[in-house]
């Protein structure tokens, strides 16, 4: 017995009527004992064969639905759980008034008692920024628990009431009187907006986030690199790892600005 591919056909050359040729058709060719040729159209081996492409495009549809739901998933849960969206609620806990949001996503003490180090090492920077700044430097040091706590206590009810003369007041006793606020304010210039996130890099359980400012006062930008932890469910902002090099920055430009007055 052989087999052979032809067009879908009668015995005679022509075409099966409704087909017009546009299908192929098995033919099975089968010499009895007697010598005589029988034709058999396979029409059931072709439904075979489509029935089968069918259930094939469908078997890869269906995998392909699979791998677009499950990477849709891991994006969705890294977006969802990624130090970026920890950011976003930690700015949405401050709009939303809540302190205890707020430091789910910012460890508040970590990060004012990293500031209050940076700070007292750039004691030319203070001098700048600040009258007494060169004097301030070693009380910044001896100081550091106390205002930490008072950073702390200034931030927590910023968050409260979004108000800095509330958030002053609450700290009304702050050694020094330092303001975390007052410094942020200096620093980053009144006037300043939000322009976006700079730049995301992830260093296994470390992520750093460059947050861009502008400075209408200098009439140019600055990027604020907020360094975040991994805690499994989600990110906490921990430090603002580049203070230093910020307050130099504003020195520079403060210099510049009073020199082209």
């Amino acid at each position: 017995m052989c087999f052979r591919v032809r067009g879908l056909c009668s015995p005679d050359g022509r075409e099966f009527p409704g087909y017009k040729g546009r299908v192929l058709d098995l033919q099975a060719w089968a010499l009895d004992k007697r010598g005589t040729h029988h034709i058999f159209t396979a029409r059931y081996a072709i439904a075979q064969l489509f029935t089968h492409s069918i259930r094939m495009k469908r078997i890869v549809l269906l995998i392909a639905l699979l791998a677009l739901a499950g990477g849709g998933y891991l994006y969705y849960r890294h977006l969802s759980t990624g130090p970026e969206y920890s950011l976003m609620q930690a700015y949405k806990a401050v709009t939303d008034h809540d302190a205890a949001a707020f430091e789910r996503y910012v460890d508040v003490s970590s990060v004012t008692g990293s500031l209050v180090d940076q700070v007292a090492a750039q004691s030319s920077a203070l001098g700048v920024l600040n009258p007494g700044g060169f004097a301030m430097k070693g009380a910044l040091r001896l100081l550091k628990p106390q205002l930490a706590q008072a950073a702390r206590q200034e931030v927590k009810r910023y968050v409260e009431t979004g108000s800095p003369q509330a958030a002053a007041e609450a700290a009304d006793k702050r050694p020094m009187n330092v303001s975390i606020l007052g410094l942020a304010d200096k620093v980053v210039g009144k006037g300043s907006t939000f322009k976006g996130v700079k730049y995301s890099r992830e260093e296994g359980e470390q992520a750093f986030i460059g947050l861009e400012f502008t400075q209408p006062r200098y009439d140019t930008t600055v990027v604020v690199e907020v360094k975040m932890q991994d805690r499994g469910d989600h990110w906490q902002a921990t430090e603002i790892s580049n203070t230093g090099d910020i307050l130099k920055h504003v020195a520079r430009m403060e210099k510049q600005h009073l020199l082209g007055r």
